[in-house]
């Protein structure tokens, strides 16, 4: 996968490498969405916002514009280590409780309207 950042290193755009096929298949796909610029990097930085950041493993994310449907924390290998569901349609979902080592990990928060976005999480003991 290749990592695109801004200049604040809060957001990311994932963008996978892969052949030519995968990459149509997203291109089709009305509900997903790639940022390309920097100005939409900055864009949906403003949006979505954890916190506590650093955390010791309980957290909120937040949106201030949309309804977040799940959120999803991956290590730095791109492994699932937790999936939550919104319960309650509401514009933030609490993560309790991960029992995570130290480190970076990414926080992938996907909202009603299937618009992702990956955020850097720091954990602390």
């Amino acid at each position: 996968m290749t990592l695109s950042s801004n200049t604040h290193n809060q957001c990311f755009s994932l963008v996978p490498t892969l052949g030519a096929a995968f990459k149509q298949g997203l291109e089709n796909n009305e509900n997903q969405q790639i940022l390309s610029s920097e100005e939409s990097l900055e864009e949906v930085n403003n949006t979505i916002s954890i916190s506590p950041n650093p955390s010791t493993g309980s957290f909120i994310v937040s949106s201030n514009l949309n309804t977040l449907k799940n959120v999803e924390v991956y290590d730095v290998s791109g492994r699932l280590l937790s999936s939550t569901q919104n319960q309650n349609d509401e514009k933030q979902i609490k993560v309790e409780n991960l029992q995570l080592k130290a480190g970076v990990y990414w926080v992938k928060s996907t909202n009603t309207k299937g618009e992702t976005t990956i955020n850097k999480l720091l954990i602390t003991n």
